[in-house]
């Protein structure tokens, strides 16, 4: 998430958070867990591609920031919080 907020295209292995974090193609690339032939010539496709790895990273960022931000982040909170008090007072009631 640091990487892609400063507009670096992340490459890693689909497993875990990392899912929810990267879009394939769009903001970096996923390879297959153990599959270290494939997260090497991705490195090296963005290596090669400067153009792909700036736009990879715009986007990046712009996913960032737009989903991750600390206003976004606390906002979220307060709204999962709202729900949980709203759910358990129908309940109570």
């Amino acid at each position: 998430l640091q990487a892609m907020a400063q507009g670096v295209p992340v490459v890693a292995t689909s497993t875990g958070g990392i899912l929810s974090l990267i879009k394939d193609g769009k903001t970096g690339f996923l390879t297959h867990v153990g599959d270290a032939a494939a997260l090497a010539a991705r490195v090296l496709q963005l290596l090669a591609d400067r153009d792909l790895a700036l736009r990879l990273g715009a986007a990046a960022r712009q996913h960032a920031l737009e989903y991750y931000s600390l206003t976004n982040m606390l906002s979220n909170t307060i709204e999962l919080y709202a729900e949980a008090v709203s759910t358990a007072t129908t309940r109570h009631n």
